[in-house]
């Protein structure tokens, strides 16, 4: 069975996190896993996003042959409760991490830092970081305006990045300083990751590199 494009994508944001136990199993630390899944999140977004009007064709690279328009169909149901249930929407986190973390009952300030050193074993949350994948090609593919609104808060704008640096500083995300950058710069760099997935998995897909 060809990779999944969205186990691809989880697998190569993961994989420099992972640690090994002299006896036992692979496993990560809780903290690390949460942010890295959210920028997993976003990198599903970035290629739903660029794909959007060519979803149908962009769908095979992750689903069951001739399943793609009922993934479709399931998604957009999906992902409109999910938006409809938010009750706030300033940042890319509050799409993904955030209401993850609601969604186990742990609090952002307060229960994350408790639980950031805390081991648990990869193979346990690979799913999760999967769906994060699939659930940002979906926001992306149904909600350009508002991927575009989100992205400009996040990354473009200057008090967001000033948050997201104290949050570095606190010690609650461990990922390099984020710059601020354009929703265009962040659709070319998702690119190489693209091409080589599909260059060693999908080689019949490349006409969607064009």
């Amino acid at each position: 069975m060809r990779m999944p494009l969205t186990t691809y994508i989880a697998q190569v944001a993961l994989t420099p996190i992972i640690n090994k136990r002299l006896i036992g199993k692979p496993y990560v630390l809780m903290g690390q896993f949460f942010f890295r899944s959210q920028l997993i999140f976003e990198s599903g977004m970035l290629l739903g996003y660029r794909y959007r009007n060519r979803i149908l064709d962009f769908a095979k690279l992750f689903t069951t042959p001739g399943k793609e328009e009922d993934f479709v169909s399931y998604s957009h149901g999906l992902i409109k409760e999910h938006v409809d249930k938010l009750t706030k929407a300033e940042s890319l986190m509050d799409i993904y991490l955030m209401p993850e973390l609601e969604r186990l009952k742990i609090d952002f300030f307060i229960g994350l830092p408790k639980i950031a050193m805390r081991k648990i074993d990869f193979e346990k949350v690979f799913q999760n970081a999967e769906f994060a994948a699939a659930k940002g090609v979906v926001f992306g593919c149904y909600y350009p305006n508002l991927t575009e609104q989100l992205w400009k808060n996040t990354y473009e704008t200057p008090t967001d990045i000033k948050s997201l640096n104290e949050f570095i500083q606190a010690g609650l995300i461990i990922d390099d300083t984020p710059k601020q950058i354009s929703i265009e710069q962040g659709q070319q760099n998702m690119l190489p990751l693209l091409e080589e997935y599909i260059r060693t998995y999908r080689p019949e897909a490349s006409g969607l590199l064009q």
